[in-house]
């Protein structure tokens, strides 16, 4: 927030990249090449926690590896509609249909869970894509417990050895199939939305105009 204000009280001669720029408080000039790339520098901070979430990712990449199949990940192999093996996206969609009228609302998850083991490669690629999700879904918890402070290394870590400690079945509901669809992906859907709240709150960020609030509105719908 406080670079955002930084460059807000920029006062710039020449928006081109041979032109400079100068602080309204410190006199300090800057060409215009400088304070483009100054937009895209990676702070101590974000590098580590760039490390601390690629150690994460790595970690429940391999935790998924080793989690296999229980429950209701085999019903999600067949069709709803005629219990045969899905094949693919044409088979994915008329299933859907049955499933919502006669077993569950969580249509988009199980979609996309249905999707991915149709594709023929269904327990690897999804070992990956949960993999991701559950460590966006951590720095998402990360990131509303310390919206706009220093990096906490502590802070970070603790939040996933909380997790372990305190949510039941914490394999199966985070690395199976059929758990971690309905619950890590869904939750983290809505961590990502309620996150574009509390920064416009806290004027960490502007998400003012027609165009945005349409566009907050419909993922909000979409998060439940």
């Amino acid at each position: 927030y406080r670079e955002f204000k930084r460059q807000r009280r920029l006062q710039c001669a020449d928006r081109d990249f041979g032109g400079s720029c100068q602080y309204e408080d410190s006199g300090e000039l800057l060409t215009g090449r400088e304070e483009v790339l100054s937009k895209f520098s990676i702070t101590k901070d974000q590098k580590k926690l760039a490390v601390c979430m690629a150690v994460t990712c790595v970690a429940a990449i391999m935790l998924n590896h080793y989690s296999h199949f229980v429950g209701d990940a085999f019903n999600h192999h067949f069709s709803f509609a005629t219990g045969e093996r899905l094949t693919g996206l044409g088979s994915v969609i008329e299933p859907m249909k049955i499933h919502y009228q006669t077993w569950s609302g969580r249509t988009y998850p199980h979609f996309f869970l249905q999707l991915i083991l149709a594709s023929g490669h269904g327990e690897e690629m999804f070992n990956v894509l949960n993999g991701i999700i559950y460590t966006i879904f951590g720095a998402l918890l990360y990131f509303h417990g310390n919206p706009r402070g220093k990096f906490n290394g502590v802070l970070y870590w603790c939040i996933h050895f909380i997790l372990w400690l305190l949510i039941p079945w914490y394999g199966m509901m985070f690395f199976t199939e059929a758990c971690s669809v309905n619950y890590v992906w869904g939750t983290t859907l809505m961590l990502a939305v309620l996150l574009v709240y509390r920064c416009y709150q806290m004027e960490i960020c502007d998400f003012s105009g027609v165009g945005r609030g349409i566009g907050i509105t419909v993922l909000s719908a979409l998060a439940g």
